[in-house]
């Protein structure tokens, strides 16, 4: 069988491009101790002997998960916290800057790599309000190879707008040669392992994955591709969570997926509400509505709206970081007289992923003047908060009706709005899984502190049980893009381990 890949890579976002880039050889993985720590620098020191030689060197393999230098709060993998400790020393530990004891190497492989992704370069960073502060330093963004301070010419700082970092992306393909390789605007119908046919090569089984060109890009025809390794790396933003009366009644109770159905919707693409309602699912769904979005609206939604010229109201369900952003860069970005109010629904402020930011530092302001609007320390005549609310019912009419959580003695209420965003977390989409992958991957993946997770050898990022299938990033549960470059490091040390190993037997 000509043309047999070494690794297909699913997603075109920082994880899939510092993916991409790993196994074609770009590397940030040269050791540049000492350390600044010196308990750090003596376990460096023992496994690899001195400065100047590459992580993935054979000798890394006397690292174990009890020699790790320090822990991360952020990951729990200890590869990622390996690399995350050496490329961005104290990150969590210090506010002062310590730049990175690895340098930038290439080091061409000779791994037939194809990575796709079926938006633009960037993935979900497309998605977002370019306006927006990013959560991390800037320096926490950067890809193998030229860093966002290379390509912008200036130091950047802390937190960058990110519009700057989609622009990186978009342009890293560019900048590290990696156009023959990694594609936008093509999707993966399907990846399923199928048992060689007799072609010479080891009998192991294979990927078959079929993509298809997508709106915006190029041809439309599905195209064939087999190969060795399968590498889950398309992110956390592809399905927006959907509200447990997603297929119920239009006026039927509203309440989250159970963990479990999250993890089945992430690998089916739906899940089957009909035990969780009351009766068979009518037309139109509630979440279907055209006044329904999972998305963050554009600033300007409200003069799409027909109507008298009276006031606009958008209601925003959740209080995790897409609703934030989704509030933050409205009020940015409307005038102070704009005729829009935004109806924040939410249970509870402590219990949501944003109250880490209650007592965060000035770098984090937008997050801090939501949180006191939320609580009503400070006022907006464009926000509304909705505290101690629920979703209780939606109809064709555009209204919704709010019934108070559970202890929070809130009364029900009827609200008409002209935009109704459900912003309540996404998942991975792995629907394009074969029907036995599927499943085996349903039956590992969890919901952890909100994430889905899928788990992974701690070493080599291969899901275990499924043959030569590895996640990445955040569909392992890992969201923050320091730590994919280390992903790619470690992903490539395997392949090509694989590879070696392959050769050793055939000899």
């Amino acid at each position: 069988m000509a043309g047999i890949l070494d690794a297909f890579v699913v997603g075109n976002g920082p994880c899939g491009l510092a993916i991409a880039a790993a196994l074609t050889g770009h590397v940030t993985a040269m050791y540049n101790g000492p350390h600044y720590a010196r308990g750090v620098e003596t376990t460096f020191e023992a496994a690899l002997g001195k400065s100047g030689v590459l992580i993935d060197a054979a000798a890394l393999d006397t690292l174990t998960p009890d020699r790790l230098p320090y822990p991360s709060e952020r990951s729990k993998n200890p590869a990622a916290v390996l690399y995350d400790s050496l490329n961005h020393p104290f990150a969590d530990a210090s506010s002062q800057r310590y730049g990175p004891l690895l340098r930038y190497s290439r080091r061409p492989t000779d791994l037939k790599v194809r990575c796709v992704g079926r938006g633009p370069y960037g993935g979900s960073w497309a998605d977002m309000p370019e306006s927006l502060l990013t959560l991390s330093p800037g320096s926490w963004m950067n890809l193998p190879g030229p860093t966002l301070e290379e390509y912008y010419g200036s130091d950047l700082g802390g937190r960058i707008t990110r519009g700057e970092v989609l622009r990186y992306y978009q342009a890293y393909p560019s900048l590290v040669g990696l156009r023959s390789v990694v594609s936008e605007h093509v999707e993966v119908v399907s990846a399923a392992l199928e048992p060689q046919a007799g072609n010479g090569t080891d009998g192991a089984p294979l990927w078959r994955i079929v993509t298809r060109g997508v709106a915006g890009g190029q041809g439309g025809a599905d195209e064939i591709h087999y190969a060795r390794n399968l590498i889950l790396a398309n992110g956390m933003y592809d399905r927006p969570k959907r509200l447990n009366g997603s297929h119920a009644p239009a006026q039927a109770a509203f309440g989250p997926l159970e963990d479990a159905a999250c993890a089945e919707e992430a690998c089916s693409g739906a899940v089957n509400m009909d035990a969780r309602c009351q009766e068979a699912p009518p037309e139109p769904v509630a979440e279907d509505f055209a006044f329904v979005t999972h998305r963050s609206p554009a600033a300007d939604w409200y003069k799409e709206v027909g109507g008298s010229g009276g006031r606009r109201y958008l209601m925003v369900v959740g209080a995790g970081l897409t609703a934030a952003d989704c509030i933050a860069s409205h009020l940015a970005a409307l005038p102070a007289d704009a005729p829009v109010t935004i109806l924040h629904v939410f249970k509870e402020l402590d219990a949501s992923p944003l109250a880490k930011f209650k007592d965060a530092s000035p770098m984090y302001r937008e997050y801090g003047h939501l949180i006191a609007l939320m609580q009503g320390a400070a006022q907006d005549p464009r926000y509304r908060p909705c505290s101690g609310r629920v979703l209780k019912s939606v109809s064709g009419t555009q209204e919704v009706v709010l019934g108070g959580a559970e202890g929070s003695g809130a009364a029900e209420e009827t609200v008409r709005v002209d935009r109704l965003a459900l912003l309540l977390g996404s998942l991975p989409a792995l629907d394009f899984l074969g029907p036995a992958e599927r499943r085996r991957v349903a039956a590992m993946a969890t919901i952890v502190e909100r994430k889905f997770t899928l788990p992974v050898d701690p070493w080599t990022l291969q899901v275990p049980g499924v043959h030569n299938l590895y996640a990445a990033g955040p569909v392992r549960g890992d969201n923050f893009v320091r730590f994919v470059v280390g992903d790619g490091v470690f992903i490539t040390r395997s392949i090509l381990k694989q590879r070696r190993l392959a050769a050793a037997d055939r000899a």
